[in-house]
Parts: C-alpha cells; structure tokens; sequence
C-alpha cells in the first residue's frame, strides 16, 4: 500500500507497507512539493509533484548600482517514475512555472499512456516578471513497460524539528492578557506584521505562496493581524488584487485573526516605498507614474486617492534607495513608519543599534541614504509613531504592536491613526505614558512633563533610554525582565517637544515607543 509522506528534508516520500516493515524506493532529489500519485495499467507507480529549479540570474543592486549575480527560484512541475531504475529522472512539463500554489492533474488512460494537464503563469528566468500569462497546458506521456523499483529499509524516524522561538507561547499568553488604560478605555496589545511579500511580487521567489503566508502569520507566529503587501498588487494586476483581497475575507477568523487588505507601493527615492492599508476590499490599486518614479512628482496624487478610499501609508525602508528624503508628510494619512525591519535595518538613525553606517555601504542592504533617517523626519516636526515588520523571508524578529480597542479591522486602523503603537523584536510589552496619555499621543501639559514606562520583557533588561528631540536625556540600566521607571523633564520649556523609550535587552532584542509630543504651556 503506497503512502506519501513528507519529512523535514523538504520532498515528499513514497513507503510501501508490507505485513512486516515498511520499505521505501530512492525518492527524487531536490525540494519537492504537492505530490500526487497514480499507477498505470502495466502497475508502473508515477508521482506528479512541483519542483523548485534554482539558477543565477542578473538582477540590478541598489547598493552596488550595478547588475550582480543572483540566485533566483522558480517552482515547475514534472513527472517521475517510481518504478523504473533509481534515482527517478524528472519528465519537465514545459511553461509549468508558477506561482507555488498552482494545481496540476495526472491521470492514467486504459491504453497505458498517461495524461496531465497544469498552469503556467509566464515567468521564466530570463523575465521572471510580471506574470501575466496565465494558460493551461496539457500533455500525453508513453507509458513504459512493467518495472520494479529499487526498495529499502525506511530511513530512521527523524529529530523532531526544534521550535524557533520555544518560549513564544507562554510570551503571546502574557502579551494578550496586557491591558493599556487610556481616555476611559481599555485597549489591549496586538501583535502583527505589516509587511510582508508572497511570490505574487516580482522579487517574491524565497517568500513562498499566499498560503505559506498565512501559515507563518496565524499558526507559526501566532498574530492577531497581518497583510500581504505584494507589489502594487501584483503590478496592479487585478487578478493578483483580487487573490490578495479573497484570501484576506478567507482567512478572516473575527476575534481571532485579521488580515489587513493592503499593498506595498513602491517608488524609487526620494518618494520612497509606502505599505498602504485599508479596512475594506475593493479599492483599485493606483499605478505609478514616471514623474513620481523620476522623483518630479510629490505625494499629492497619492494623497488623494487615499483620503477618497479611507486609506493609510506607512514609509518604510526609508533610509535606503527605496526610502525618502522627507519632503511630504500627511499627519492624518502617514500616521507611522517602519523603523526596523527584519529583512534589513533599523532606520531610526546612523549607527544606532541595528542600524547603518554610512562609512560601511554594505551594511545597508538597498544603498544607503541618510536622508531617509527618521530622527530626520522627527526633527522636521512630522508627526510619525514607529512599528517593525518583515518585509521578506524574516520570522519572529519583527513585531508590529499596536494599542486597540478590539481586532476589527476599523479598530486596527484607529490604532495606527492615533500612533498607538509600538515597534520591536521580541514579545516585549512597552507601556510608555504621561498621566492619562499613552505613546503616540499629541497633547499640552501646565508644567513639566512626566513619563512613566513599564516593560516586561523577554530578557533581562540591558538598557532603557529615553530620547528628547533627538536627544539622548535617561539612561537607566535595570540589569532584570520586569521594570518600572518614571522620568521627569526638569529642563522643560515652553513650547512642544516629543519623547520616545528605547529598550535593550541583554540578549540584544530590542524595542522602540512611538513619540508622544507634549507641549509645555506654562512653567
């Protein structure tokens, strides 16, 4: 009796189940995934299954400016015989490269031969984008005469694989059950991500389907709330749009999980990369102009089109190539901003933990731009709270913590327009407020300003700094995971200036408040 099974080198295995041991032929080589199997009429045993082809392809860098080698998968399917001598040769199914989740069938005909049928989307490694082609292809494969294939003794049960973060579970219990008294409410800390690629966008290949994406953001990491920001959409593809949209309705668990519809935006400095969200489905994606890409045009256009679709921006990458020079800011629009991410760095200023420096390019994947520093945007008044997120490949290093009332999608994006919210790398709680007032709040006060901040970490605590106007005025080393600490601003003027809490943590994971802005009205 074939059984197919799938071990944790990555390709399913076919076992034969006799009366007394379990016997397996030599598998394929390679990752392989989807397998089906079927038996023809001369009791040949074929699998169909997907197949990941890796190859060097020239792809532009934004550091080097140049072309550089790079190493590009795409997913085919192919055909192999499980009968015949060992190790089983692929039969390629031409144009079978595709998106990770496409779907093939095999089936075998009474004469022995075999027919498949599969879909392609066009990519290739020679032009692995945009997918648009999209066709159905089928083939007629011989059959082959009666074989026997090569069986041994089944490999040893494998090692358990280990978890990646072992303590996540007890750590997201403590996270959920936080409550952040604020205006008379009760707001509680969700965990999520706002950025993050599937292989809908061009430079997608190492991300995995949309599926993979839902199986890392609700059973893997555990998150309240997620988006899928592929590129424009699918290169404001509306089919890509679409799949993005439904999967964002399928996989919605209300009180559980949600998905936040959204696409990533992305233009070259200055204007920058921009993930822009919405609580509802159905916006088109707005395609980007030359002007905009040759740095001729502002953020106007796209300023409009989110105050007329209810929708939000968040710059991200900003101190890179695909960053920004801070030249447009809409308070009510952009109300946050990536300040690190786990595919590269943190933004928040040069050589700051985790951050580049500009003597070492290479320590700034994207070329580096100190403009797009945000202690820069900061300075220049505007109004930013900070989260941290993916962008590719990256897991359980960027959390995106935002202070809400509730997991509707309205409430998540009422927490990112009043910036209460909170950017780190680890399961750490960061409850920064001044009296009735919480991290991200814009607010006058009679007198000097007074902070009061609480973490419960994941570690103990290395460092906790308080920053003024770009401006390091508390170092505190607490040396333990639980720590409480007030801060009172004894130098504080007349006039507005804005205070966020950086934290460290021993074992070198980090968190960040958003800013709160108090103005000082009297003394």
């Amino acid at each position: 009796m074939p059984v197919n099974r799938c071990t944790s080198a990555g390709g399913p295995r076919l076992a034969v189940l006799t009366g007394a041991e379990v016997l397996m032929p030599n598998p394929p080589s390679g990752f392989l995934e989807q397998a089906q199997i079927i038996a023809d009429r001369n009791g040949n045993i074929w699998s169909l299954m997907r197949r990941r082809d890796v190859k060097l392809h020239e792809v532009w860098s934004q550091s080097l400016q140049r072309n550089r080698p790079q190493q590009y998968s795409l997913w085919d399917y192919a055909v192999f015989n499980l009968s015949g001598p060992a190790p089983p040769q692929p039969i390629a199914l031409p144009f079978s490269f595709g998106r990770n989740d496409l779907r093939a069938a095999i089936a075998a005909a009474p004469s022995g031969r075999l027919a498949v049928v599969w879909a392609g989307d066009g990519r290739a490694f020679s032009k692995p984008y945009p997918f648009i082609k999209n066709e159905i292809y089928a083939a007629d494969i011989p059959g082959v005469p009666s074989g026997e294939p090569a069986l041994g003794p089944a490999a040893p049960k494998e090692d358990a694989p280990k978890p990646t973060h072992p303590k996540e579970s007890e750590q997201v219990v403590r996270v959920r059950a936080e409550r952040i008294p604020a205006g008379g409410k009760s707001l509680r800390i969700l965990r999520g991500d706002m950025h993050r690629h599937t292989d809908l966008s061009f430079d997608g290949d190492i991300d995995g389907s949309i599926w993979d994406f839902y199986r890392y953001t609700i059973d893997a990491a555990d998150f309240d709330y997620s988006a899928v920001t592929d590129h424009n959409a699918g290169d404001d593809n509306e089919y890509f749009w679409w799949i993005i949209q439904k999967s964002n309705d399928l996989f919605h668990y209300p009180g559980r999980f949600t998905p936040i519809y959204a696409y990533e935006r992305s233009l070259r400095f200055p204007n920058g990369h921009r993930n822009l969200l919405w609580a509802r489905r159905g916006v088109k994606s707005l395609p980007k102009s030359k002007a905009e890409e040759d740095g001729a045009e502002g953020a106007a256009r796209l300023y409009e089109y989110l105050r007329k679709s209810n929708g939000l921006a968040m710059s991200h990458t900003s101190a890179t190539l695909m960053g920004a020079d801070w030249r447009h800011n809409d308070k009510e629009l952009e109300p946050l901003v990536e300040i690190y991410q786990g595919d590269r760095t943190s933004a928040e200023y040069e050589g700051a933990p985790r951050a580049p420096k500009g003597s070492d390019p290479y320590s700034q994947p994207g070329g580096y731009k100190a403009q797009g520093f945000i202690w820069n945007a900061w300075a220049k008044g505007f109004k930013l709270g900070v989260q941290s997120s993916s962008d590719h490949s990256s897991t359980h290093i960027s959390y995106a913590a935002l202070l809400a009332e509730d997991t509707t999608r309205e409430g998540i994006l009422n927490a990112i327009r009043a910036r209460h919210a909170y950017a780190a790398t680890d399961n750490i709680v960061l409850d920064v407020r001044s009296g009735d007032h919480i991290q991200g709040g814009i607010f006058a006060v009679d007198g000097r300003p007074k902070l009061q901040v609480s973490v419960e970490g994941t570690g103990p605590v290395d460092k906790i700094e308080i920053v003024k106007n770009n401006k390091f005025v508390l170092s505190n080393r607490p040396g333990k995971a639980s720590v409480q600490l007030t801060y009172e601003d004894t130098e504080a003027k007349p006039g507005e200036s804005y205070y966020y809490v950086r934290v460290q943590q021993a074992d070198g994971q980090m968190a960040w408040s958003s800013p709160m802005w108090i103005t000082v009205t009297a003394r």
